[in-house]
């Protein structure tokens, strides 16, 4: 048995891997092994002239008519498709990973070349639609174990996906087809088709390409099929007559077979009530790794029921409700939504769920959400980082709903199904809080006179409203967003703390008149660690930038400063700060209202004596170095605000907090 793999690696001293191009004749070969992606990228390549590929006789196949020193892209894929149709002719197979057709336009030769054009069809259909048609999933049910390639799919119907489904009421598709794997849904996925003497069978493709070790399993299983298929096709079925010629022993023979056919039924139907018994559970651990509608939200739906919480939805399409037992309070209602991704969740589940709660709001009914979310849902638990992006935990708070991850989710699972109770209760517990109306929790507490902390995040410039535009996120992140999003009277607001560091730093793109770049950047990146802590992208540094920071400061009425970062100038012997800008010649104290003109005003600094002494773990303000003290004073004054706390270093405790007895009056 020898193989021919086009753009799939497969390993085997029975298998050759080449391309469309350079491979041998096709019809050498007892089958074929075809990744189109690969063919359609083969052609772009060509056409644009991005890529050089040569045939086997070293001639360059180019986008044009054949001459004496190249092949004609056009030429190479009619020979392509006359060796398949006489590979075929011989009773050849080809397997094919299953893609939607593309048409390349730009061909040379053809009006339009289809991307399975080398593929003979079967009479009265083609690779396109209606007969092959788009779509995906990741659900493979196995509908023919007995197929040469139904242990395969089979065996790997975890890691396929399908990309492709056929329309099995195509005219002409049962006499022409054999169905072995179907999705969840019973779209024809995995498909046998009758092409001359041979045959062609399309298989979802792999999620990722096999590496390692892996891959040599993956490729002797295809390899099994392809084993299995070609003997299939080199026996025919007995003519009717021959039954009439009996041998010594066969009727026993076949009693036995019978009767182990009889038995692997029995087995079978044993097998698939363990099966059933066995997702009973299995379900509940795809709370860890799966996505969408189908694969993730209906086992958090029944999480949630086995926990004690009633679903309100008829449906899995129907977007759901969630009745919480309040206990002494009333039930509690929150609507329901779920979303997953392979890095921090974004911001898709946040906008479903915002417009199902304006809808409620406007009707007076809901308030309250739930978004359900699994980060990082391809790594293990112990080794995610942070679940959510910062815009959405900003948004969350905003919208006022509450956050919570599936692997919570398990751990209460867990709990539920060894009995204990106790842990569920606690669960449901930590849960209704969360869920509450936080703007009465917060007025009922203004009223009994007690002190409330507000925590906002986010810079100002990165505020809906005020900030660069389209520099910006989705909610407001100064003053305002404290008191549209939480309910808070604006008179109720005391004290204003603004946060900022010693020195500026921006993530992603946006104006930055201060920015720093070479030597100096790398300095206060190294210093100050300044990488994200989900993504690991190094944030933008410059120099202290006052005419943005009194831009926050009147944007939020900011009465006092929380300075960080001072440790991280420590080595510096002058220090710059921008105090003004420059803008086309004139020289300006404020934010230019136009993001596009902000991107093009210029620093005009003053520059301070740095300090040149450790400060790293100072805790009294008085032990700061002069000109530390000095730093903070310049700041502060210009600002026109009070200094509250001062940190040197990413500890708690290494934080100077400023007693105004104490500091002097300026500061």
């Amino acid at each position: 048995m020898r193989i021919l793999s086009l753009g799939f690696p497969l390993p085997g001293p029975q298998v050759d891997n080449h391309t469309f191009a350079n491979a041998p004749t096709f019809f050498d070969y007892d089958a074929l092994v075809v990744n189109p992606l690969a063919l359609s990228q083969l052609i772009e390549e060509v056409v644009d002239g991005s890529g050089e590929h040569v045939t086997r006789s070293r001639e360059r196949v180019v986008n044009a008519p054949t001459a004496p020193d190249c092949v004609g892209l056009a030429d190479l894929l009619r020979d392509r498709r006359d060796e398949t149709a006489r590979l075929l002719a011989r009773g050849g197979l080809v397997v094919c990973l299953a893609y939607p057709n593309v048409v390349h336009q730009r061909v040379a030769g053809f009006t339009g070349c289809d991307r399975y054009f080398w593929l003979p069809a079967p009479p009265g259909l083609q690779y396109r639609e209606p007969f092959l048609r788009r779509g995906s999933g990741s659900e493979l049910i196995t509908t023919e174990h007995d197929h040469p390639f139904g242990p395969f799919v089979h065996q790997y119907r975890t890691k396929l996906a399908y990309h492709a489904y056929f329309a099995d009421d195509a005219p002409g598709f049962s006499d022409a087809t054999r169905v072995f794997a179907r999705s969840a849904g019973d779209a024809a996925i995995a498909v046998e088709l009758r092409l001359a003497q041979g045959r062609a069978v399309f298989l979802p493709p792999p999620m990722r390409h096999p590496t390692g070790d892996p891959r040599y399993a993956f490729s002797n299983a295809l390899q099994d099929g392809i084993r299995q298929a070609l003997r299939s096709a080199a026996t025919s079925r007995p003519p009717t007559w021959l039954r009439e010629y009996d041998l010594p022993g066969l009727s026993e023979r076949l009693a036995a077979r019978d009767e182990a056919q009889r038995q692997l039924e029995g087995a079978q139907e044993t097998l698939a009530a363990g099966e059933d018994t066995l997702e009973e559970l299995e379900r509940y651990r795809r709370l860890l790794w799966q996505q969408g509608k189908y694969g993730l939200e209906q086992p958090v739906r029944d999480a949630l029921a086995l926990l004690g919480f009633q679903i309100i939805a008829q449906e899995i399409d129907t977007p759901a409700e969630l009745h919480l037992d309040g206990g002494n309070h009333r039930p509690r209602i929150a609507l329901l939504e779920v979303e997953a991704s392979d890095e921090a969740a974004g911001m898709d589940g946040h906008h479903r769920l915002r417009r199902r709660l304006e809808e409620a709001i406007a009707k007076g009914r809901i308030k309250r959400g739930l978004l359900i979310i699994n980060g990082h849902r391809t790594q293990p638990p112990a080794q995610r980082g942070e679940q959510s992006q910062d815009a959405l935990r900003v948004a969350a708070e905003s919208m006022r709903y509450c956050i919570a991850t599936t692997e919570q989710r398990l751990h209460a699972v867990r709990a539920a199904l060894d009995g204990d109770e106790k842990t569920v209760r606690a669960f449901r517990e930590r849960l209704l809080p969360m869920l509450t109306d936080a703007s009465q929790m917060i007025r009922t507490a203004m009223h009994d006179g007690r002190e409330i902390l507000f925590e906002g995040a986010q810079g100002a410039l990165l505020d809906l409203d005020f900030g660069t535009y389209p520099y910006v996120t989705s909610s407001n992140t100064t003053i305002g967003g404290l008191i549209s999003g939480l309910g808070v009277p604006p008179a109720a607001i005391g004290r204003v703390v603004g946060v900022v560091k010693a020195y500026t730093t921006r993530v992603g793109q946006g104006p930055f008149p201060t920015e720093l770049h070479g030597a100096e950047a790398d300095h206060l990146q190294a210093r100050g660690n300044e990488f994200g802590a989900t993504t690991g992208r190094s944030r933008r540094c410059g120099w202290l930038d006052l005419v943005a920071l009194k831009y926050a400061v009147a944007l939020s009425g900011i009465t006092h400063v929380a300075i960080t970062k001072l440790d991280v100038l420590d080595d510096l012997a002058e220090i710059p700060v921008c105090v003004a800008y420059d803008d086309d010649g004139v020289q300006s104290d404020h934010v230019p209202a136009d993001t596009a003109r902000f991107e093009t005003v210029k620093p005009v600094y003053q520059t301070l004596g740095g300090w040149q002494t450790p400060t790293a773990g100072v805790t009294d303000y008085e032990d700061l170095p002069a000109k530390a003290r000095e730093y903070l004073a310049f700041i502060c004054d210009a600002l026109g605000v009070r200094l509250l706390l001062v940190s040197t270093g990413p500890g708690r405790e290494e934080t100077i907090v400023c007693n105004p007895g104490r500091v002097p009056a300026a500061v």
